[in-house]
């Protein structure tokens, strides 16, 4: 059984450097800014297959420069083959 985790985190960044990690945040496998509060704060979705796969994510978006801190919110382990099943409408 392969594992998909999905986490969400809060990435605090200095104000005027929101956009620059915005991107840097983007360009990283796996990871997806869902939202800004447009000042310092990202909602970051972390995809990966394993807690410490995801662990190590959020680390690397710490290193980037002007992040303040990241501070998990949320995660959930899914078999990745149910994630993968075709859901019927209604």
């Amino acid at each position: 059984m392969a594992d998909l985790i999905i986490a969400s985190c809060i990435a605090r960044v200095k104000p005027q450097h929101l956009s620059v990690v915005h991107k840097a945040i983007d360009l990283m496998p796996r990871c997806d800014v869902f939202n800004s509060d447009g000042v310092s704060k990202l909602v970051v979705v972390v995809e990966g297959a394993s807690t410490p796969n995801v662990l190590d994510t959020i680390d690397l978006i710490r290193k980037i420069d002007h992040v303040l801190n990241v501070n998990l919110v949320y995660q959930h382990a899914e078999d990745e083959t149910i994630m993968q099943e075709v859901m019927p409408c209604n």
